[in-house]
């Protein structure tokens, strides 16, 4: 029930909100500035971005199936963040299983918190989805040059690609 009430509300804001809408308010969050819209302002930041980068993804590619893993309130609207263990953000498609993962981290601490994260959640996916084509994606405002590292650290390491995206430069690939 709860998973229904997300995917319904994600459908509403994918189709009752511009994607001009929601990249400015992907831009407003990761610049740390607040949101005049009436219910988004209300949601912490953090959680925020797992929204809306759901959102935008749904918005852009027609033959993805989005399923975010925040928490929502009875009427589907965001709570708090994905818990620990799991992507942020599952996507799948025919051939492949992208995840997304985003933080509003922009230190070195980026590299540590998230990147051996990542990895864990790469490698299980890999091994739930032997047939698929696994990959993540990593959105935060800025990238730091030890995450890049790292990203490069675990393909070298472990194979997996953990592609690094700043989020003007998300927005403008999507």
């Amino acid at each position: 029930v709860v998973n229904d009430i997300r995917m319904r509300t994600l459908k509403y804001w994918t189709e009752n909100y511009s994607k001009k809408d929601i990249c400015e308010e992907l831009e407003i969050v990761c610049k740390n500035k607040e949101s005049k819209n009436s219910i988004l302002k209300f949601i912490d930041k953090p959680t925020r971005l797992e929204f809306l980068t759901s959102i935008a993804i749904k918005q852009n590619f027609d033959n993805v199936t989005v399923v975010p893993n925040y928490h929502v309130d009875d009427e589907g609207i965001p709570t708090f963040t994905a818990s620990g263990g799991i992507a942020d953000i599952e996507c799948f498609t025919e051939d492949s299983n992208p995840l997304f993962e985003v933080t509003l981290m922009c230190s070195r601490n980026q590299s540590i918190s998230e990147i051996p994260a990542i990895t864990r959640h790469l490698n299980e996916a890999i091994k739930k989805y032997p047939d698929k084509i696994v990959f993540s994606v990593f959105v935060a405002p800025k990238i730091h040059e030890d995450t890049k590292y790292m990203t490069e650290f675990s393909k070298h390491q472990y194979g997996i690609d953990i592609l690094p995206f700043d989020i003007t430069t998300f927005i403008n690939k999507i």
